[in-house]
């Protein structure tokens, strides 16, 4: 059901003229549910007095985490939901993951089981006539220090390699799998990274473009089909992206396929 505290927030409105799509995209995010935002879903944190989801895990236990997380999965979006997204004239939704829906290691708090729902979320939104946006929204260490990250504190992903290569791992996997036939054209694109938040020399903005660079070309390269690519600005400005292409640092016109 839809809560009063809304996870749906107005992502996109926009012409996107590419080989993927050419119309007006007016959709949503669906907050708060594969990645948990204390801020949204308080009921989810209460019991703990943490604020984001690897120290909810932590306090927890991944037994306890997993049970808690796997019922909030099941509920805070149905395909009811879906439905009622379709019926205000939407026509798109967006839906973050955390990189441990894919990749947790035995050494961290998180846990899995939120693939099956994201499996599950596609499939209404094909039946539906919903596109998605799947949206990285944390990375190992941490690409801002924020809860939506999953980890809020200092920023970490870029000081080591290994946090670039398991996001890159993250991507790949998840364009592999929702560029299969069986989604049809349902997921339109891939945004390789949630809201990085850039300071030299920690996380200088040549790291970051270096990063989407590598995400660019295993997104591409592991499609199936034509897919989206979408960055974020990392709030350096649309000016200071004019005419960028990832994978060709002398481009003077916007890559095709980039949002």
């Amino acid at each position: 059901m839809v809560h009063l505290i809304s996870p749906w927030h107005i992502v996109l409105l926009a012409v996107i003229p590419t080989n993927v799509a050419s119309e007006v995209i007016r959709g949503v995010n669906l907050g708060g549910w594969l990645v948990t935002e204390e801020w949204i879903t308080p009921s989810v944190f209460s019991s703990t007095r943490t604020d984001d989801e690897w120290s909810l895990c932590n306090a927890l236990g991944k037994d306890k985490c997993r049970s808690q997380l796997e019922n909030h999965w099941k509920t805070f979006f149905t395909r009811d939901d879906f439905v009622d997204i379709k019926a205000t004239g939407l026509n798109a939704i967006r839906i973050p993951v955390g990189y441990w829906a894919v990749d947790v290691q035995e050494d961290e708090p998180y846990v899995g089981g939120q693939y099956p729902y994201l499996i599950q979320a596609v499939g209404w939104a094909s039946e539906i006539g919903l596109q998605v946006l799947i949206d990285l929204h944390g990375a190992p260490g941490s690409q801002n220090g924020q809860d939506n990250s999953g980890l809020i504190g200092p920023v970490l992903f870029p000081s080591n390699s290994t946090n670039s290569d398991r996001s890159l791992t993250v991507l790949r996997n998840l364009t592999q799998e929702f560029t299969k036939d069986i989604y049809g054209s349902t997921v339109t694109g891939i945004e390789l990274l949630n809201e990085p938040r850039l300071s030299d020399p920690n996380f200088p903005m040549t790291q970051l473009r270096s990063f989407y660079a590598d995400a660019a070309e295993i997104v591409r390269n592991a499609s199936t089909r034509p897919l989206n690519i979408t960055f974020h600005d990392a709030f350096w400005g649309p000016s200071y992206w004019s005419n960028y292409d990832p994978t060709d640092p002398s481009s003077t016109a916007p890559a095709n396929d980039l949002t």
